[in-house]
């Protein structure tokens, strides 16, 4: 049974990265396309397409999978449980706003549009989150991962309004202060960071619990 744990693990994440960039690589002629039209240049159309948290988040969970499926050791930092851990994270986080907040504002162009929405912000995200569940090492995670999780969205918030501020274009409506104004702009990012901090603790508390469960079945089976 456990000569075929490191088989199934390399296996679903193998899989899961490869979905992933299929994901990205349609994501990526989506953005084109629509930029194309809306008379965007290709510098235009690139910064656009990484500045989605979405994006940013499935690029690193499917370079922290791409690890897991070859097993390559010279790439010790994307083994780390913490940020392993962190990647399911962000992405149960832009899954979760997704369907939360953001499904009725943004309005997709095409099946294909629709395809690469369901794949990013629903089925990406539940099977990284099952592989976090199944492999992810046990006991290994504390509250102060949890808060190091917070500087990635932090610094990406920082990012899209200086960014906006700047040249006026925001990736999601509901952070544009042109819409919304700057009180709801910036509660609606500090909701986001409250939920990836939730998201975190749930990940360290789910992780610890787990430990303990393993442990207590191994002294049962002793």
């Amino acid at each position: 049974m456990n000569t075929g744990m490191p088989c199934a693990e390399r296996v679903l994440a193998g899989a899961t990265a490869a979905l992933g960039y299929l994901a990205l690589g349609v994501a990526g002629v989506v953005t084109r396309d629509i930029a194309v039209a809306d008379g965007l240049s290709v510098g235009q159309t690139l910064v656009q397409f990484f500045s989605y948290f979405t994006i940013l988040s499935n690029i690193f969970a499917a370079a922290v999978l791409t690890r897991a499926a070859l097993k390559c050791d010279a790439i010790t930092f994307l083994a780390r449980p913490t940020i392993m851990s962190a990647a399911a994270v962000y992405m149960g986080s832009a899954g979760l706003i997704y369907v939360l907040a953001l499904r009725g504002f943004l309005h997709p162009r095409g099946w294909f549009q629709i395809f690469v929405d369901i794949l990013l912000h629903g089925f990406l995200p539940t099977l990284i989150i099952l592989w976090w569940l199944m492999f992810v090492p046990k006991g290994t995670l504390r509250v102060t991962d949890a808060i190091v999780w917070l500087l990635f969205p932090f610094g990406y918030w920082i990012y899209i309004f200086v960014r906006g501020a700047v040249f006026g274009a925001y990736p999601y409506p509901l952070v544009d202060p042109a819409l919304r104004g700057w009180t709801r702009a910036l509660t609606n990012s500090a909701l986001h960071i409250g939920t990836i901090l939730v998201l975190g603790l749930a990940a360290v508390a789910v992780n610890q619990w787990m430990a303990q469960r393993n442990g207590a079945n191994k002294n049962r089976a002793g």
